[in-house]
């Protein structure tokens, strides 16, 4: 998917006064993933809530429901893992 990209501080980037753009596939991914429920105003629904979920406070379907926020967002994931502290995602 094709977009606005931003640095890792999430600030907009800028290539000579223009607006960077390029793949932001894994950049939705991410910012899917560690957002809250109800962060996304259009739609509340969408958050994977990822600080809570490494934090302690596992849900047992928090794999499955992530994979299928990735899908609603389009950025469809082969498979999404939580493996020894890690949340690993091998994105489509």
């Amino acid at each position: 998917m094709k977009g606005i990209l931003l640095d890792e501080n999430n600030n907009l980037t800028a290539t000579n006064g223009h607006l960077t753009m390029g793949n932001v596939t894994a950049q939705c991914a991410e910012l899917l993933i560690n957002s809250y429920k109800g962060e996304f105003k259009n739609a509340p629904h969408l958050g994977g809530g990822a600080k809570d979920f490494t934090a302690g406070n596992p849900n047992p379907y928090w794999v499955v429901e992530t994979k299928r926020q990735l899908q609603e967002n389009l950025t469809p994931a082969k498979s999404v893992k939580y493996v020894n502290g890690d949340i690993l995602i091998d994105l489509i």
